[in-house]
């Protein structure tokens, strides 16, 4: 991810419009920044050997709050990627039911048996890439999320108890999931969203620029939130609110979040434009960004030299 630099003393509350009912999952000024570690950094880290015998460092994840674990679930799922573990899963699962549908041969029972290898080979693979980039407690704590979700018999929705499932991709999200729990609330997705959308500001003094790198991280850690339409229980219409808000919606987030001066400049020169590309806005707004910033500065010194001279007129009149 792109860095960005936040002044110097900002606070989570400078970029927060009002008072937000509840701490959002993942506060807009990082607590990475407003509560920095002090200790030695003891982070350990591992090297994932890719396709074509390259590697690639891995730093393994001891616990932290939901904006960590959302970064850590980027790079593991970037690995599945990297690795083509869930494509070689799916491509061998489709050959299987081409051969099933041929009917029973001793050569279709042989090649049944040799994808079925395939497919444990890769989802074994993907579970001993979760347990090799983990440490401390958070490994243990996993431990117990995967034996629960592939070990243990399960209750589907008419209450009827299943066989454990084994290891599958979807074994594997459901122990994501009693993992996720761990560290954040299960309507994570929704709460972020509403804070998102209704109490984030550019705080004073920061760039554009870097507000709009920032408004990027939160838009991308959505995928790796929980969300009430996975609850127990929740209707099959349910909203899902683990997706990316639309261009159009951060576009919109990232211009109500500048001061009012800003917006009324942006609006003098686009009228009744709706934005829709957020990297557009940020070039937009930038260059009214720096005027305000500027005439703001120049109305605080001709106040200050104001004050300089009635205070002169007035030290005159005194005789002194």
């Amino acid at each position: 991810m792109s860095a960005v630099t936040f002044p110097e003393g900002t606070k989570a509350k400078d970029a927060e419009r009002g008072e937000p009912r509840q701490r959002p999952p993942i506060p807009f000024v990082p607590k990475s920044f407003t509560h920095p570690v002090t200790t030695e950094d003891t982070t350990r880290s591992v090297y994932v050997k890719l396709d074509g015998g390259l590697k690639e460092k891995v730093n393994l994840y001891k616990g932290g709050d939901t904006e960590e674990l959302c970064k850590y679930y980027m790079v593991l799922d970037d690995m599945f990627k990297k690795k083509n573990l869930l494509q070689q899963w799916n491509d061998n699962d489709a050959e299987a039911m081409r051969i099933v549908e041929l009917g029973e041969t001793p050569e279709n029972e042989s090649a049944l048996l040799e994808l079925r290898g395939k497919k444990a080979a890769a989802i074994n693979e993907a579970f001993n890439l979760v347990d090799r980039t983990l440490d401390g407690a958070a490994k243990e704590t996993w431990r117990e999320c995967k034996q629960r979700a592939c070990d243990k018999e399960w209750k589907d929705a008419q209450d009827a108890v299943q066989p454990a499932r084994g290891k599958t991709w979807e074994s594997l999200a459901i122990a994501r999931r009693f993992f996720s729990l761990t560290v954040m609330v299960k309507d994570a997705a929704e709460q972020q969203k509403n804070y998102h959308e209704n109490y984030v500001k550019q705080p004073r003094g920061m760039k554009v620029r870097d507000f709009v790198t920032r408004n990027h991280h939160l838009n991308a850690y959505y995928p790796y939130l929980l969300c009430m339409a996975d609850t127990d229980g929740a209707p099959d219409d349910m909203p899902r609110e683990d997706t990316k808000l639309t261009e159009m919606r951060l576009s919109q987030v990232v211009l109500r979040a500048q001061t009012q001066q800003v917006q009324d400049g942006w609006y003098a020169i686009h009228g009744s434009k709706i934005p829709t590309d957020v990297n557009q806005l940020r070039d937009e707004l930038d260059p009214i960004n720096v005027q305000v910033q500027r005439r703001l500065k120049q109305d605080q010194l001709n106040r200050k030299n104001q004050d300089s001279v009635h205070g002169s007129s007035s030290d005159k009149k005194n005789g002194t």
